[in-house]
């Protein structure tokens, strides 16, 4: 077990952890550009500067002379060094690249691999993506649907791909790429990547539209976690009215009918187009009203969502999927659901947005907790500047 370290180091431990991920936002900074995106003192400012310059994690990017204005002041970026290895685990495909603080690297380091019917079969394919002279990397990132036991290193139960469960995939990537192995919910990893917007607020559930449908809570800008492995499975909450069959085993719900298969499927029984694939769906949902089957898809989806609004008491949705973009008119029927369906829409507002998938920045601030900064605050006490700087809201990421 790692030994919990005392109130000062946490403190400097969270400090570090909130000035390397505002300069993962916008870069070269100097030391008062990093004081207000972090509401720290210069003086901490400079310590922890100096922190991560030592610990490789800060390069230099020194502007040049400029006559009569003296010496200019230190300016750092993250280093660009590529040490990590992402990999993004997905049903009908996978994805696969080297990137780091810096960013990721170039396309001749990016691969997209078909979809996998086995552990062996996946492993396979990254050992043919391998470049036989590179070094190991620093470590594999990994996000994985289902069910996931960080602590166990075990993907509990995974209702989309039941190959993955178990220890042997993540043993496996550590014994492929000689380095440790860092797993992420799928949909954790979208939050942790949305909390690199602007636009992000404090507190706000993010819901992941994608092959299914999973969700993650944030408060005080971070991640929520509960007492069992077992969160944001928001998928698999039944709606009356649906008999579908899900991979979890249960009949109705509600990623059988928002996750990619069950709104193909729907739009295939609508129209009659059984072999219609995602693109021609979109092409023939352009323009016009919303058809019904999609309507009451999203009515179903709201009512799912305003429960967990109700149960947890927060005032921000976030969407990130392409079910957002499937029609002009996904959105502001989300919103009008949400509106309906929640209590706080009674007498309150609920924020509802759309958000850009930022799933590989995702990764790299769970990096920073797990591999650059492996004993940060995520697991100790904060208070004071630290919980501050929680709260600062850093400008967008280049690169990411």
């Amino acid at each position: 077990m790692t030994p919990i370290p005392n109130q000062a180091t946490a403190l400097r431990l969270q400090n570090a952890r909130s000035v390397l991920l505002a300069a993962l936002q916008q870069w070269p900074c100097s030391k008062p550009e990093l004081a207000t995106r972090t509401g720290l003192t210069q003086m901490t400012i400079g310590k922890v500067v100096d922190q991560l310059l030592s610990l490789g994690c800060f390069v230099r990017a020194g502007d040049a002379l400029v006559a009569g204005q003296g010496r200019p002041p230190l300016r750092v970026a993250p280093n660009p060094a590529c040490d990590l290895v992402g990999i993004e685990l997905g049903v009908r495909r996978t994805l696969v690249y080297r990137f780091g603080l810096g960013g990721a690297a170039g396309p001749q380091q990016h691969w997209q691999l078909p979809a996998h019917a086995s552990l062996d079969a996946l492993r396979g394919e990254l050992r043919r993506c391998r470049e036989p002279r590179a070094p190991a990397p620093r470590a594999v990132m990994v996000t994985v649907p289902g069910v996931l036991d960080v602590e166990s290193g075990a993907v509990v139960y995974s209702p989309n791909l039941h190959w993955t469960e178990g220890r042997e995939l993540l043993a496996g990537l550590a014994q492929d790429f000689a380095a440790p192995v860092h797993a992420v919910h799928e949909a954790q990893a979208q939050a942790l990547g949305h909390l690199g917007c602007p636009e992000a607020a404090d507190h706000f559930l993010l819901v992941d539209l994608g092959d299914g449908v999973g969700c993650a809570a944030v408060a005080d800008r971070y991640l929520q976690a509960g007492p069992s492995p077992l969160r944001g499975e928001i998928g698999h909450t039944a709606v009356p009215g649906n008999l579908r069959r899900c991979g979890c085993g249960a009949l109705g719900c509600i990623e059988t009918l928002a996750g990619r298969a069950g709104l193909l499927r729907s739009f295939r029984e609508a129209s009659g187009q059984h072999g219609a694939d995602w693109d021609e769906m979109q092409r023939a949902l352009q323009g016009g009203d919303l058809p019904p089957w999609l309507t009451a898809t999203l009515d179903a989806l709201s009512m799912v969502v305003a429960g967990a609004l109700n149960l947890l008491g927060y005032a921000n949705v976030v969407f990130v999927g392409e079910l957002t973009t499937l029609h002009a008119q996904v959105m502001p029927t989300l919103c009008d659901g949400l509106a309906r369906h929640s209590l706080l829409g009674r007498f309150g507002r609920v924020g509802c947005s759309a958000a850009a998938p930022r799933r590989q920045f995702g990764l790299l601030a769970a990096a920073v907790d797990r591999v650059y900064l492996p004993a940060a605050a995520a697991a100790v006490p904060r208070s004071g500047s630290a919980r501050a700087a929680a709260r600062a809201r850093p400008a967008r990421t280049p690169g990411h």
